[in-house]
């Protein structure tokens, strides 16, 4: 799944934010037909992103099924020495994969692409689907430019 970069959204994280769950912001993106390529899945099933409930959909897989999620994003640090994080949550089951992305010295736009491999292991995982999110330290601009999905 792609997004044009006209059809970015940006966030802008807080290292305190009222509402949000220890900082951690949801990323979405608009899967609209103009915005992803869905040509090669399987005949009857559907996306793998749900724009609804901005969510990586893991219903139709198989348990056992290795998925792997690549994150394209620009971030503008608005103060230096930012630490950013990301990470792949599922929230019925809390379980998670967590990766410290870096430590960014200077105010700046960065390109980062950061990528979560993982294996659907139980039914409660499959169902309630995978929430993106990041974290950071300090505020920043995030513009995401592509969350890729791929299934083995």
């Amino acid at each position: 799944m792609t997004a044009d970069i006209d059809d970015v959204f940006a966030i802008i994280l807080y290292k305190v934010v009222e509402g949000i769950e220890d900082g951690w912001v949801t990323l979405f993106i608009d899967p609209t037909k103009s915005t992803t390529i869905e040509d090669f899945l399987p005949e009857g099933k559907v996306s793998l992103y749900s724009g609804e409930t901005h969510r990586i959909n893991l219903k139709h897989l198989k348990l056992g099924t290795q998925v792997r999620v690549t994150y394209n994003f620009d971030i503008t640090t608005l103060t230096n020495n930012t630490e950013l994080w990301c990470r792949s949550y599922f929230p019925d089951t809390e379980n998670e994969v967590t990766t410290f992305v870096s430590l960014l010295k200077y105010q700046y736009e960065y390109p980062i692409s950061e990528t979560h491999t993982f294996v659907v292991t139980n039914d409660i995982d499959r169902s309630s689907g995978l929430i993106s999110q990041l974290r950071a330290d300090m505020d920043c601009i995030v513009k995401v430019k592509s969350i890729l999905i791929s299934v083995f």
